[in-house]
């Protein structure tokens, strides 16, 4: 029988057919989106993007006409690990219930084996549960109809090699045709399914099979920023991709070996996976997506984006909505026109001489000779060795510069049909790969191949050019080879600039505001005064954001500048602007006008202050003009005949006016969805060429309506506040977007220039410097490159008092004042080392097993200025519940006084170290009172915090019932679980008393199984503590929950520690990067905590073994 099926494969491979059904089939699978991070995460909710049942209606809306749906069958509670493997019926029900509403909604549906860890890691072992698992994959589904098609396997890698997939695939395809004689099967290929396994892929013949590839380059411009391909992604942001015909050129090289297997073997082709993640910027996802989509439709290949809802997503979960652009370019929009381009040479050789300073390296047993003749370098391949970079030919010394495009052209043959690498990247180790790796397939006749790629590596002046031709004895002979910077013409074609307004330098603009006011003398003479101008740019801001408030006062009646009075002023702002070079927003600022003052949109303030401002200052270009603060709250008014007239006549008077500035029109009060279709409305009225998109950073938890005006318009925030201040009443309107805590964060990471925010009457900088420049430099967005020549004048330390536990870890931050000092070393040293240390980068550690106080001291190398720490180090306490080390259970009731043990920073944070309450554990810090029989907290200061050991008894969403008394303001708290906030911020209103307690109710917290730490945090306290009950909601309609794990790791994400909780005790560990590495493996006993101090930021999986189970998690490194 294995004679018979090696003859089958062979004469398939090596036969040509009529076109199969299978040709025909694909045709209608056409366009496809795959539902990620659902059914393949270990649980559905994991990973935060759960499956929901109107889903398929929306895409079958879309237009797309099937869904690619990735399924881990391996988890304990969907499958057993022993003979004979079966699948669980409640998993099977669940699969059922999807595959069904994907076929009710018209959608073809593909299911596959996605994240099999198990398989992957041992096939030998875990072959027999493979083939089981498939023989009842297939059993169960066989009498569906052939709108349902199997995928053996996602992206085999690791142990699953080339050459163990071609055994492997066709024993599953022959477990399946036992009951599914006819069902589409897709195969993948070997070395993460992407083109590069294809050449040694072999089918088996079957005429409904096809292969189905993943497509992911340039991988630099996909994965920009993804945290889980390593800390080198960061490298990568700000990559674009501009629909150049090089970056075309690079792609079509890129599929030409595609093409030709489907016309070798007769088969058609499905691309099962291609996106760009997120944190690239949206112009060019759009242009990316596009070209492919479009192109893979030219080829006749079918195709299927990733993904649906989360961080390639077309869809935005949380304001359940399209990402529309996005949506359009990968659907309906036809090719988009190439960008035209500025080719300017940088190296070129067409080898005309007798020598050439190309060098020939061999590894290994790799052996080859270099000669030149015929105007050609010609490379004899004696023996190729085992790898592509056993032989390489390689031009060093190649100036490479950041941020620059290059198109790298040659022309080559070769002896016979042969597959080489080229690339442009370092010359010493690490060898990095600037332009990632380029496959090509030469053969006899000179043919002419490209590629594009963006440096974003810092500037190489000795970079090289390199050839990799190993693995193969078919010989290599080069004819000519091009280097040259790429320009793309901006505005080709279009009057739109799209992404973010810059300045005329070509720089992201990031700003801080000064304000000008008759009634405020001290901010006028900050605005006025030079030196504060040249200290903001010194600290890393290139823009001022100058707001005229007297239209506020006129309003209410105060003491104000008419717009005559202003002038003189303003030419003085005007004159620092040209002094430094700084650029200058002038910004008409009322709150609201047009609520309470303006009802009938007259815009009368408005249009007498910009018809003398506009020509003043017309023909300076670093002038911007911003014509009304928040004009309206409601965004349907800017919809309204009267209010749209009067607004367009208003913008209408500063272009004919100043008609080469820049106009930042709309100054929306927040970034809802609501903003991109009051841009759509007014775009026609628009000259983009002069205007952009004014957005205030409030409102909204999502960007996802800025990155969609960013595809087709400019934009620029222009005002963001702090989180701090988010805390006080009537502040709600501020939030962390996307997940930041601070908002420029966010803007960074969207790539959309900014302007911060601070009172009127603050001419201090304490919290652009202290807060903002800290936190960017913490967490690695602080965009300040170090100016020569600027002299360090003072310094900045993160944290004045830093509270440890004996054992704890926290890394300070410190840089000289101003921040852009030439010299940014700074030394560190502990007044006694005994009680803690610190390195080199600012990292202290408690190292004292008893409680005691220390100074850091952080000094700047240019000038010696000091500034210190002061640690407080609290000796160790185990963190056990409260007060048998029982969990409390939830669904329950948990008494607010039974907070953990452990002291201060363990089971609680306590502004204060006494209890001045009159209730149990006097010798804490918490205040337990009796305001009720079982026991209160009162004293509560804002960032306190209560933490509390639980049971949670089963999967689901809970109601959380909390009570609080208060007689004061507005109060916030949140909840957080394994470190994970769970609610977000919750108001508490005002009772009437701190005594009269009333509950708070939270619902739809979902929650896993298991022992877990609780953790009430509160934001803005000023209420008093009571009991905490749990109930859990009972779902209508909804599938079993999956059972957890045997054991479970916290807090994750985690910095210093993991610690293990369960009954079972895990013996072993060991650390695994995502690309496979072991990192760490070692012994544990008693679940003991697990330090992590060593491991770089990032995703990792971490294997935990015990006498009787394997359990892998994700770990995640911050």
């Amino acid at each position: 029988m294995k004679l018979t099926f090696s003859l089958l494969i062979l004469f398939f491979s090596i036969q040509s057919f009529a076109q199969t059904p299978a040709f025909e089939f694909n045709k209608k699978l056409g366009i496809g989106v795959n539902m990620g991070n659902m059914f393949e995460a270990p649980t559905e909710t994991e990973w935060g993007n759960p499956w929901k049942p109107e889903y398929f209606g929306i895409i079958s809306q879309m237009g797309f006409k099937h869904v690619r749906i990735p399924i881990r069958w391996e988890p304990a509670a969907r499958s057993s690990a022993t003979p004979p493997y079966l699948i669980t019926q409640t998993f099977f029900t669940r699969i059922k219930q999807v595959v069904d509403d994907a076929l009710k909604n018209h959608l073809i549906a593909i299911i596959n084996m996605h994240h099999h860890d198990a398989l992957i890691a041992d096939v030998s072992g875990q072959k027999a549960r493979f083939l089981s698992q498939w023989t009842q994959i297939a059993e169960y589904f066989k009498n569906y109809s052939d709108s349902l098609i199997f995928e053996v396997l996602n992206e085999p890698n690791s142990s699953i090699t080339a050459e163990v997939w071609n055994t492997l695939f066709p024993e599953a395809l022959q477990k399946i045709r036992l009951t599914n004689p006819k069902r589409y099967v897709m195969i993948g290929a070997a070395e993460w399914g992407g083109l590069g396994g294809l050449s040694k892929l072999v089918l088996p013949a079957d005429p409904y099979i096809f292969p189905t590839i993943h497509y992911y380059n340039p991988f630099t411009f996909t994965h920009q920023g993804a945290s889980w391909v390593g800390t080198e992604a960061n490298n990568w942001l700000g990559t674009q991709w501009l629909n150049t015909e090089g970056e075309r050129q690079t792609m079509q090289n890129d599929f030409a070996p595609l093409v030709a297997f489907s016309k070798k073997y007769n088969v058609p082709v499905h691309i099962g996976e291609f996106g760009a993640y997120e944190k690239a910027d949206m112009p060019s996802r759009i242009r990316w997506t596009n070209y492919l989509a479009r192109y893979f439709g030219e080829l006749g290949f079918s195709y299927a984006y990733w993904e649906f809802s989360a961080g390639f997503g077309i869809y935005d979960p949380v304001t359940k909505t399209a990402r529309q652009d996005l949506l359009d370019a990968l659907v309906t929009d036809p090719m988009y026109p190439v960008s035209e381009t500025i080719l300017s040479p940088v190296y070129k050789d067409e080898f005309k001489l007798s020598t050439t300073d190309w060098q020939l390296y061999t590894q290994q047993t790799g052996n080859a000779t270099k000669t030149m003749a015929s105007d050609e370098v010609q490379i004899i391949i004696n023996n190729g060795s085992a790898e592509t970079w056993h032989v390489q030919l390689v031009k060093n010394n190649v100036k490479i510069e950041k941020d620059k495009m290059y198109l790298l052209s040659f022309k080559a043959r070769s002896t016979a049909e042969r597959t080489i690498n080229a690339y442009i990247g370092k010359s010493i180790s690490p060898y990095t790969g600037y332009s990632g790796g380029n496959s090509f397939t030469l053969g006899t006749e000179g043919k002419s191949f490209s590629f594009t790629f963006q440096m974003k590596e810092p500037t190489d002046l000795s970079s090289r050019i390199v050839f990799d031709l190993g693995k193969s004895t078919e010989d290599f002979f080069l004819d000519e080879v091009i280097l040259n910077e790429v320009t793309v013409k901006i505005n080709s074609g279009e009057n739109t600039i799209a992404g973010t307004l810059k300045d005329k330098n070509g720089n992201i603009m990031r700003g801080t505001p000064m304000v000008l006011g008759k009634s405020l003398s001290q901010s006028v003479a900050y605005a006025e005064n030079i030196e504060n101008w040249k200290t903001i740019q010194n600290n890393g801001f290139n823009t001022i954001r100058v707001c005229w408030v007297d239209p506020y006062y006129k309003n209410r009646g105060i003491n104000n500048w008419t717009v005559s009075e202003v002038l003189p002023h303003l030419d003085k702002v005007v004159a620092n602007a040209n002094t430094t070079g700084m650029n200058l927003i002038i910004n008409f600022h009322n709150v609201g006008a047009q609520q309470e003052y303006d009802k009938t949109y007259q815009f009368a303030l408005e249009k007498e202050f910009w018809t003398a401002v506009a020509p003043r200052y017309k023909d300076n270009d670093l002038v911007y003009y911003e014509p009304a603060n928040e004009p309206t709250f409601t965004m349907t008014d800017y919809l309204k005949p009267a209010f749209k007239t009067s607004y367009l006549e208003l913008y209408n008077i500063i272009r004919t006016a100043a008609p080469n500035r820049q106009v930042l029109l709309f100054s929306f009060n927040g970034i809802t969805s609501e903003i991109v279709n009051v841009v759509e409305n007014y775009k026609d009225q628009i000259d983009w060429k002069h205007t952009t998109v004014a957005y205030h950073m409030y409102n909204s938890t999502s960007s996802s309506a800025v990155k969609t005006l960013m595809a087709k318009y400019p934009v620029l925030c222009t005002e963001w506040f702090y989180n701090h201040k988010s805390k006080l009443p009537g502040n709600e309107f501020i939030k962390e977007v996307d997940g930041f805590k601070e908002n420029a964060q966010t803007l960074e990471n969207i790539g959309s220039g900014w302007v911060d925010w601070r009172d009127w009457d603050d001419i201090t900088l304490n919290e652009t410097i202290d807060t903002l420049i800290t936190d960017a430099r913490a967490k690695n967005y602080w965009w300040g490159k170090p100016v020569i020549g600027l002299k360090a004048t003072g310094i900045v330390i993160s944290d004045k008092k830093l509270n440890l536990i004996s054992g704890k870890t926290k890394k300070l931050i410190a840089f000289p004042l101003p921040a852009l000092a030439e010299d940014q070393k700074i030394i560190w040293t502990s007044e006694d080392a005994k009680i803690a240390t610190v390195d080199a980068n600012g990292l202290v550690t408690a190292v004292s097993s008893r409680s005691g106080t220390v100074e850091i001291t952080a000094k700047t190398n240019d000038g010696g200025f000091t500034v210190t720490c002061q640690v407080t180090i609290s000796a160790s306490e185990a963190k056990v519940a409260y007060p048998d080390g029982n969990p409390a259970k939830i669904p329950g009731t948990i008494n607010p006084t039974y907070y953990d043990l452990g002291g201060e920073g363990v089971g609680y944070h306590d502004q204060t170290k006494t209890n001045d309450g009159n209730g149990i554990r006097p010798e804490q810090g918490v205040d337990t009172e009796f305001r009720l029989p079982e026991g209160t907290i009162g004293g509560i200061a804002t960032d306190e915090w209560l933490e509390y050991t639980v049971e949670v008894l089963q999967d689901g969403n809970y109601t959380f019932e909390i009570l609080f008394a208060t007689a004061g303001r507005l109060g916030k708290f949140h909840l957080e679980f394994d470190g994970m906030d769970k609610t977000g911020q919750q108001s508490v209103a005002s009772t009437g008393s701190y005594s009269k307690f009333v509950a708070k109710k939270t619902t739809g917290i979902a929650l896993s199984k298991g022992v877990q730490v609780m953790r009430i945090y509160f934001d803005y306290a000023e209420y008093n503590l009571g009991t905490i009950s749990v109930t859990r909601e009972i779902p209508s309609g909804i599938y079993q929950s999956e059972s957890v794990n045997r054991v479970n790791i916290y807090p994750t994400p985690t910095r210093d520690k993991l610690f293990i909780s369960g009954i079972n005790q895990v013996r072993k560990y060991t650390i695994i990067s995502m690309p496979g590495q072991i990192l760490k493996h070692d012994q544990i006993n008693d679940n003991q905590s697990i330090d992590l101090i060593f491991l770089a930021n990032g995703q990792y999986i971490i294997r935990l073994e015990g006498d009787n189970f394997i359990q892998n998690e994700k770990l995640i490194k911050l």
